[in-house]
């Protein structure tokens, strides 16, 4: 039981104001500063009493989002493998995942809590903002312009585009596209590097912005034929999402925009954009080098909930346009197949003659079978009950029917029908 362990009476807290601070170098530093003061006086085998008496002891402010319950239980299981230099065994560890999600749930019934997602621009946004680094600004701007265009037209990531080399880069002209080919040498979902990944920008003739002149300037690309795209040689690091996030900032502000872009606004844009155009889904997901189409889920269920362009509207709209179609349309037709058809095929006697196709020749390993008519008599063949259907016929009375060929039995089938139809479109049953 926990209470055979000795509990520490001192409330451990995370760093942070009021809050718990998800930086992951302090949050490490505090797993394992409160799980070593815990062993120097509970020094048995890590078992599930032992974890739950660690947990019990430990007095955590909510962190700024449920999510960070989950990063804080990684944590602490680093830091008790750390400690005891072996894995912990299955049940520790699920009592740990088990006090995770009852304080991930217990924080999400305090306050409702969404998580949110970039902000879209469109084409006509983001050309001002383009444009302004470009003409006003220095050359580590003019070459983030760059950046966010690519990945504004090809999904990029910005991480990605930044490290994108000179040498890898392949250029076609087709027709009256040029296409640009950025192959990637890491992404985020191909680390082992199992399949190749490119971006491929599409410049068509009437593209808005001067890309490719800008691209191949001296700023840029110029003479240069190797290393990366983007050098930046003042800075130790080059050009990281940081860098690009911290500019466009400082030229929101300048043109006094309410709300900035990020790196990722990009990306989502592409997508948005995309689905709004009528794009098939897996059109998207090879593009966006996605594994599944749970991201596109998660950003249609986000933007648009509200939108017609979202499955709620789509579903209430059918919905509503199929009944509307049924108030004033007109009753349909019965089914003919099972009008005519059927009554012919029932009103056969029951006796009927399963006539082979090629009965004289030599049979085959799988012979077709016909389902034929009994006529009246042999004297019906010229008889004018002939041309009657086989409901008329029946009832005339005659005498022991005799087979007939396979042809005549379709001809009067056909015939039949042709009345039943002739009976219901001068009937009130079709209209």
């Amino acid at each position: 039981m926990a209470g055979k362990f000795k509990e520490s009476n001192k409330e451990q807290s995370v760093p942070g104001k009021n809050r718990y601070d998800l930086k992951p170098a302090e949050c490490k530093e505090w797993a394992k500063k409160a799980w070593k003061a815990f062993r120097a006086n509970n020094k048995d085998i890590v078992t599930t009493d032992l974890m739950i008496a660690f947990l019990d002891t430990v007095k955590l402010k909510n962190p700024s989002n449920p999510q960070g319950w989950g990063k804080l239980k990684n944590y602490i299981l680093n830091a008790a493998v750390e400690h005891e230099g072996t894995q912990l065994l299955g049940p520790p560890k699920h009592a740990l995942q088990s006090w995770a999600n009852k304080r991930m749930r217990a924080q999400s019934d305090e306050s409702l809590y969404e998580p949110h997602q970039a902000k879209v621009f469109s084409e006509e946004q983001m050309i001002p903002i383009w444009r302004h680094m470009w003409n006003h600004g220095s050359d580590i701007e003019k070459q983030i312009a760059v950046v966010s265009m690519i990945a504004f037209y090809t999904a990029g990531r910005t991480k990605e585009i930044v490290n994108l080399h000179i040498e890898d880069m392949r250029r076609t002209q087709k027709t009256e596209a040029l296409y640009l080919v950025f192959p990637l040498r890491n992404s985020k979902s191909n680390v082992s590097k199992r399949k190749r990944e490119s971006l491929s920008l599409v410049l068509l003739p009437d593209f808005p912005m001067p890309l490719k002149a800008w691209l191949f300037s001296k700023t840029i690309i110029g003479e240069r034929t190797e290393g990366k795209i983007f050098h930046c040689p003042e800075r130790k690091n080059g050009l990281t999402t940081a860098c690009v996030n911290y500019y466009y900032k400082k030229t929101a502000a300048q043109l006094n925009w309410s709300e900035p872009p990020s790196g990722h606004s990009m990306r989502v844009s592409y997508v948005i954009h995309a689905c709004e155009s009528g794009v098939p889904d897996p059109m998207i997901i090879s593009v966006c080098r996605w594994q599944t189409g749970e991201m596109l889920d998660i950003y249609r269920n986000f933007f648009f909930l509200d939108s017609e362009f979202g499955a709620h509207y789509q579903i209430a709209n059918r919905v509503r346009q199929r009944k509307r179609e049924a108030q004033g349309a007109s009753p349909k037709p019965p089914n003919l197949v099972n009008a005519l058809v059927r009554p012919v095929v029932n009103a056969f006697p029951a006796e009927v003659v399963l006539i082979k196709e090629d009965d004289h020749k030599k049979p085959l390993k799988q012979s077709k079978l016909r389902l034929a008519p009994l006529k009246v008599s042999v004297a019906t063949q010229t008889d004018p009950l002939k041309c009657l259907g086989p409901l008329k016929r029946l009832n005339s009375g005659a005498s022991v029917p005799q087979p007939l060929s396979w042809k005549q039995a379709k001809l009067e089938t056909k015939l039949h029908i042709q009345q039943e139809l002739e009976r219901l479109h001068d009937s009130a049953l079709y209209f």
